[in-house]
C-alpha cells in the first residue's frame, strides 16, 4: 500500500483521501451522532456547549485531515527536505492523526493544526526578499489564531521567533511587522467577545485555566502505554536519526529540518505547562514526526521492510481501535 503513495502525482494525492476514510472507518462507525463538549474558543463559540458528531461533522474532518496532509506535502516537496518527492509525509500525518479514536471528529487540536500548517509555510518562506512584510505578518497571525484555537500552542509562541531568526537576519521592523500580525487576532477577538456580550478578557482567562504543570491524566492500562510508546519510539528514532536526515542537503533544507526538530521539542515542552494532559494531545506532535517519519521510511533500501512496518504501525491503529469500541 505505501509504495502508492512514493510518486508525488496528483491522483495518488486523492488517494490520500480512501486511505484517511479506511484508518478511521470504525471510529466514524461508532462515534457517529455522540455529542462532545465542544472544547476551544473556537468551537465553542461556533457550536454551543456540545458538538454532536453527525455525518457531516465526520465528513468536514475528513476532508480537514486530507487537506492537512496535502499541506504536509506540499511544504516538504517545496522546500526540497526529503530526497525523494513522495507523499509519504501525507500518508503518516494522517496515520498519526488517526491513531487516537477520542479525536476522530472535529476537535480544536485538528483544527489548530491546519493554521499552524499555513504559519509554517509563510515562515519557509520569509527569507525571500519579495512580500516579506506579508509573510512575517502571515506568520503572526496564523499562529495566533492556532494558539486561540487550541491552548497548547500558546506555549509554542517561541518558536516562530526562533524559526524567523535562523530563516533570515530580521531587523526591528522585521519584528514588528510580526507582532502586529501577532497581536491583530486577539484584539478582534477580544472585539468579538464584547459583541458577544462575553468577557473581553476571556481568552486570558481561558489560557490561565488550561495552565498547568506536569497534570497528567493518562490510563493505567497497557492501551495507553502502546499509544505512548508508539509516539514515544519515534521521537527517539527520529532524534537519533538527525544527521542522517540533513546530509546531502542545502543550507535551506537544513534549517527548515532543524524546525520540524524544534516544533518537536516546543510539543514536548508545552505537554509539562497544561492541565489535565491525556494521551490524546500527544497529536500535536503529528506534523514534525510526520515528516521525519517519512524521511526514515525513505532511508529503508529494501522496500519491503517499509511496507512491513507500515503494515505493522496500521495494525498497531486497528488493535487500539477494536479494544475501544468492542
Amino acid at each position: 500500500m505505501l509504495e502508492l503513495f512514493r510518486n508525488n502525482n496528483f491522483i495518488f494525492t486523492l488517494l490520500l483521501i480512501p486511505y484517511a476514510i479506511f484508518l478511521r472507518f470504525l471510529p466514524i462507525y461508532f462515534r457517529t451522532n455522540e455529542s462532545f463538549e465542544a472544547e476551544g474558543l473556537w468551537l465553542h463559540w461556533m457550536f454551543g456547549e456540545e458538538i454532536r458528531q453527525s455525518i457531516w461533522i465526520q465528513i468536514i474532518a475528513l476532508l480537514l485531515i486530507f487537506f492537512q496532509a496535502a499541506m504536509v506535502n506540499r511544504i516538504v516537496i517545496k522546500n526540497r527536505m526529503t530526497n525523494e518527492l513522495t507523499l509519504f509525509p501525507g500518508v503518516f500525518y494522517i496515520l498519526l492523526v488517526s491513531f487516537f479514536p477520542g479525536y476522530v471528529g472535529l476537535s480544536p487540536i485538528l483544527v489548530a493544526n491546519t493554521f499552524i500548517l499555513i504559519a509554517l509555510e509563510q515562515m519557509f518562506v520569509s527569507h525571500k526578499k519579495f512580500r516579506t512584510a506579508e509573510h512575517l505578518f502571515s506568520v503572526g497571525f496564523w499562529f495566533s489564531i492556532a494558539a486561540i484555537t487550541y491552548y497548547g500552542y500558546f506555549l509554542f509562541m517561541l518558536f516562530p521567533l526562533i524559526g524567523l531568526s535562523m530563516l533570515r537576519t530580521v531587523k526591528w521592523m522585521n519584528w514588528l511587522q510580526f507582532l502586529i500580525g501577532l497581536v491583530t487576532p486577539i484584539l478582534i477577538f477580544v472585539m468579538l467577545s464584547i459583541l458577544r456580550d462575553n468577557p473581553p478578557m476571556i481568552i486570558f482567562s481561558e489560557w490561565w485555566e488550561k495552565s498547568g504543570s506536569f497534570d497528567f491524566y493518562f490510563s493505567k492500562d497497557w492501551l495507553s502505554f502502546l499509544q505512548l510508546g508508539f509516539f514515544g519510539m519515534w521521537i527517539l528514532a527520529s532524534f537519533l536519526q538527525y544527521n542522517a536526515y540533513t546530509v546531502k542537503k542545502n543550507i535551506h533544507a537544513q534549517k527548515k529540518i532543524d524546525l520540524c526538530f524544534w516544533l518537536m521539542t516546543f510539543a514536548l515542552i508545552a505537554v509539562s505547562f497544561m492541565s489535565d494532559i491525556r494521551s490524546t494531545d500527544l497529536v500535536f506532535l503529528s506534523i514534525p514526526l510526520s515528516i521525519t517519519i517519512a524521511m526514515s521510511f525513505l532511508r529503508f533500501k529494501s522496500k519491503v521492510s517499509s511496507e512491513m512496518i507500515h503494515f505493522l504501525m496500521i495494525i498497531s491503529l486497528f488493535t487500539i481501535q477494536v479494544v475501544t469500541y468492542f
